[in-house]
């Protein structure tokens, strides 16, 4: 078995409103700093996965996000890097 570092955003979906996001815009523009237009808040999950190759890590990961790291009635995940560490 390889080891793998598999990388994972989760993030609601768009038109699940996130109070947060509204929340903190709203303090980025009271620090001046309104040439932020928006902001998307989420989860980032950095899995460590015993597998064969690329591909079964990444598969690990999907399965591990479908069953328990998002809740795909209203957020969506997003597999973003797959490397392989010592």
């Amino acid at each position: 078995m390889r080891k793998f570092q598999v990388t994972v955003y989760v993030f609601r979906k768009v038109g699940c409103s996130n109070p947060e996001e509204s929340t903190t815009l709203a303090a980025l523009h009271r620090l001046d700093l309104q040439v932020i237009s928006g902001i998307r808040m989420g989860r980032c999950f950095l899995l460590s996965v015993d597998a064969q190759d690329e591909i079964d890590a990444g598969q690990a990961a999907q399965t591990a996000c479908k069953k328990l790291l998002a809740n795909l009635v209203m957020e969506q995940f997003e597999i973003v890097g797959i490397r392989e560490t010592k």
